[in-house]
Formats: structure tokens, C-alpha cells, sequence
């Protein structure tokens, strides 16, 4: 995609914006139907998951200087450390179940549609958006092919922010995100 950038010359109060629209297609049987998606704060959606984030359970260790750790990370003496346990499995569940819950708010923040209940009602509650979502039948895949499409879509839209306000290196254009 060889866009030319755009030059902001002024900011027009309600007019200027980073937003970015597009639709993300995925195929139901034979047929493919188009999702209407808009760009969001990825980064900032998750900043404020990532505080709930679970944490693997830790454990104090004495790791002897002579010992395989030690001697890799050069200890002048036996020195207590804390690990982390990563494979424990109640964690392993918890980092799942969490990574679920960012997946189902980044849907219900970017799916740029109504959300409407079997009386009419639009929804606008987060938490019933991803009900409505979790009810609707979408296969992993589905879920997949979104999640992708809305990271492109909102990583297309970061970029080209950094580049025009100068942020970052400046080196990144739309075109070089995907």
C-alpha cells in the first residue's frame, strides 16, 4: 500500500481526528459477511485489564553461587531469589480466563455496530455487549480473524498519530504497518 502521507496544517475543534473505520470479513457457511470495526486505544484498553492481571504464584529460592544459575549469573555469594511459576496450572487457568476477558472487551469496545436486544433495547453496557457477543455463535475463528483485523486497523491508525505529531522515531509510516 503506497499511501502519501497526509499534512495536518490545523486542527479544526471536532473535525481532526485519529479515528480509522474499515470492516473485518469473515466467512458463515458459503456466505461472507462484513463486521464494521473502528480503531481504539489498544494499548490503553489493556493498561487498564493489565492491573487485574494474574500474577504466578512465587516461590524463595537460595541459588549457591557454585550451581549451574549461579555460576550463569555470576554470584559472588549464595543469594535468595524469587521465582516465578509460570507452568503452575491455577495460573495457567487464571492467564487464560484473562486473556479472554481482553479479547471480549477489545470486541465489544471496536465492533462498530448496535448491539440490540430481542425487544429492541441498544445495548451500550459492556459487559451485556459481550454476553450478546458470547451468545452469537462466533467459532474461534471467527474470533481470530477479528482480533487480527482490529489490531491491523488500530496499529495502521497509531502510526500514522506518531508520524504526524513527530512522536516516536518518525520513521514508521502507515504503509510499513501492514
Amino acid at each position: 500500500m503506497d499511501e502519501k502521507p497526509i499534512r495536518l496544517t490545523k486542527w479544526v475543534q471536532g473535525q481532526t481526528n485519529f479515528l480509522a473505520w474499515g470492516v473485518s470479513t469473515i466467512k458463515i457457511g458459503d456466505s461472507l459477511v462484513e463486521i464494521p470495526i473502528r480503531s481504539i486505544g489498544i494499548v490503553e484498553a489493556r493498561e487498564a485489564i493489565e492491573a487485574s492481571a494474574p500474577r504466578p504464584p512465587e516461590k524463595e529460592l537460595l541459588v549457591r553461587k557454585d550451581s549451574g544459575l549461579g555460576r550463569q549469573l555470576d554470584l559472588e555469594r549464595d543469594t535468595p531469589m524469587i521465582a516465578l511459576n509460570a507452568a503452575d496450572p491455577g495460573y495457567q487457568k487464571a492467564l487464560a480466563e484473562h486473556n479472554q476477558a481482553i479479547m471480549w472487551h477489545t470486541l465489544a469496545r471496536a465492533i462498530d455496530a448496535d448491539f440490540v436486544t430481542e425487544d429492541g433495547t441498544v445495548v451500550k453496557n459492556p459487559e451485556e455487549i459481550i454476553s450478546i457477543l458470547k451468545a452469537s455463535g462466533l467459532s474461534g475463528h471467527h474470533l481470530d480473524q477479528l482480533m487480527t483485523d482490529i489490531t491491523v486497523l488500530t496499529k495502521r491508525r497509531e502510526a500514522l498519530a506518531d508520524f504526524l505529531s513527530g512522536a516516536g522515531s518518525g520513521a514508521q509510516t502507515p504503509s510499513s504497518t501492514g
